[in-house]
């Protein structure tokens, strides 16, 4: 009888995480299976490579980010719903900043378009969900979906605070808390152009 695995897949990537954390981009399986005192076969048996490890702990980190983004959604108020899930990516990076600089090992075209076989596919629909959620709050704070208020509530929600919190993961420098609320004004002005529809 085969001896069963200590470690689950979940417990390598979050060896990895805490390498991402220590290392960077360039962490290698060797740093992963240091992390938690595994040996580098044991990482190969649960991935199939180093970049098949990473894709994997890019989508969970995706995933748990964007539960957060789905619970904001729920609320009755659907223009405060879009501009709290501005917030939520400024607070997110700050709170769990591993998360978020393992979400900045790939970028999603690539890893669908080249990333690892075993992952594109579920690479290629990780934004579907989020999509559809986003549309819905769209037709419901603006009571129609125009391709104009879709960019800009992507320029709201996405580039405005992943432009202002990218320097700091990228430099290791701290979160500042004023960004919250520079989040929040800019991302409830550039909502508000939408009414000009």
């Amino acid at each position: 009888m085969a001896r069963p695995s200590k470690y689950t897949a979940d417990d390598i990537l979050d060896g990895a995480l805490n390498a991402v954390a220590l290392h960077g981009p360039q962490t290698s399986v060797a740093d992963v299976s240091s992390a938690i005192g595994v040996t580098t076969g044991s990482v190969y048996h649960r991935f199939g490579s180093r970049d098949e490890l990473f894709a994997r702990l890019w989508l969970r980190s995706v995933r748990r980010f964007q539960a957060g983004l789905f619970e904001l959604a729920e609320q009755e108020d659907a223009g405060l719903a879009l501009i709290d899930s501005a917030v939520h990516v400024v607070r997110y990076c700050r709170h769990h900043r591993e998360e978020a600089l393992a979400m900045t090992l790939w970028r999603q075209p690539a890893l669908a378009r080249t990333g690892p076989e075993a992952v594109r596919e579920e690479a290629l629909h990780i934004n579907d969900d989020y999509l559809s959620v986003t549309r819905a709050l769209v037709a419901r704070r603006y009571g129609r979906v125009t391709p104009r208020r879709m960019e800009l509530v992507t320029a709201a929600c996405q580039a405005v605070p992943y432009g202002l919190v990218r320097p700091h993961l990228a430099e290791g420098t701290e979160i500042p808390r004023w960004l919250d609320d520079v989040v929040r004004t800019a991302a409830g002005a550039i909502v508000g152009l939408g009414d000009e529809d």
